[in-house]
């Protein structure tokens, strides 16, 4: 598969039961948002599934649960467990973006729980810089550096290379998604729990990320779908377009 081909990652549903994609021709890297009980997970695993069945090559990285959502893909993608192995599979795709040709197969990369896979632990106060815990905190710290670089490197440049970027995250904002990030996630996925208060967030996706949607529009559609009663529902935004759906479910879900 050409990485120049439009490639599209069925997502769902509408209301209508008209089947809803991910257009990654038209913006190559994802936004995805969801707290607990959202079903947020459920839509990054139907993303695997469905670059998977196009030949992608998929790889999941979830350094905090240690990719236990996942291990149903560990035979057909790569599961990046830890931040250390993180570490070596972004700067796997980083050192190979220059020599990826027309030819290679597209990648899909997901980053599940960014936030607090990039965020810094405070440095102990009051121990010696030579103390274990010091020590630990200082290089837990280097290692989410680390990350956050390549991945600021990786979205930059990975469009043109076929690379695209899932970062998935329970609330969106400026200290773990800088402006080097959020300025190319054109596409937003936001996964909806049955009840949630809807609060700032469309806000935060409309004017933080490159959607180019309007406000009252995202906002109408998170609260459609926190009324429904059933799991699964979902608004999509990208290229100025809002769109609710319901993400395809496993049958035992």
């Amino acid at each position: 598969m050409s990485t120049t081909t439009a490639n599209r990652l069925a997502l769902g549903h509408a209301e209508d039961q008209s089947p809803i994609s991910l257009d990654l021709a038209a913006s190559a890297h994802t936004l995805v948002v969801g707290g607990t009980g959202s079903g947020k997970t459920v839509a990054l695993r139907q993303l695997a599934t469905q670059a998977l069945d196009q030949g992608f090559e998929v790889v999941i990285i979830d350094a905090i649960r240690r990719a236990l959502g996942f291990r149903a893909f560990a035979d057909r993608a790569t599961l990046a467990a830890t931040h250390d192995e993180a570490i070596r599979v972004l700067e796997g795709l980083d050192a190979g973006l220059s020599r990826r040709d027309e030819g290679a197969r597209p990648i899909l990369v997901i980053i599940d729980e960014y936030a607090p896979t990039v965020i810094d632990e405070p440095l102990p106060r009051g121990l010696n810089k030579a103390d274990p815990l010091y020590i630990e905190a200082q290089e837990h710290n280097a290692r989410t550096e680390r990350i956050r670089h390549l991945v600021e490197a990786i979205i930059r440049k990975g469009r043109s290379a076929g690379v695209h970027l899932v970062i998935s995250t329970q609330r969106p904002d400026c200290e773990t998604l800088p402006g080097a990030v959020r300025e190319h996630l054109g596409n937003a996925i936001i996964a909806v729990r049955p009840g949630m208060r809807i609060s700032d967030l469309a806000a935060m996706v409309v004017h933080g990320f490159a959607t180019g949607a309007n406000e009252a529009a995202v906002n109408d559609a998170l609260t459609q779908a926190a009324a429904q009663e059933n799991r699964g529902h979902a608004v999509l935004v990208s290229s100025g377009t809002v769109t609710p759906f319901r993400v395809t479910l496993p049958a035992n879900a």
